[in-house]
């Protein structure tokens, strides 16, 4: 399941996103915020899917496994970029 979470990000002219901080909501609703100390992009899935009105649509997602801290413990999550609406989701 995917949650969409608020992404600090650069985004260089060679076409690199680097991921810098994710903000999000914990299990209170209280928003947290945390630093990515390291990231690996992996390669960029592809996928096809078809519409309910027949019509074929390609959504390009980029998925970066980044490290942050949490209560002082180092984690690796998963977040999603689709391209084609430029939202970002937690993969949990």
């Amino acid at each position: 399941m995917d949650k969409p979470i608020d992404v600090i990000c650069q985004h260089r002219t060679d076409g690199a996103i680097l991921p810098i901080k994710i903000k999000c909501a914990d299990d209170d609703g209280e928003y947290q915020v945390y630093r990515i100390l390291s990231f690996r992009e992996l390669t960029p899935g592809e996928a096809t899917f078809t519409l309910p009105n027949a019509v074929n649509a390609t959504r390009i997602l980029r998925r970066f496994d980044c490290k942050i801290r949490v209560f002082g413990k180092e984690r690796i999550i998963s977040l999603l970029y689709n391209t084609t609406t430029g939202r970002w989701d937690l993969r949990t």
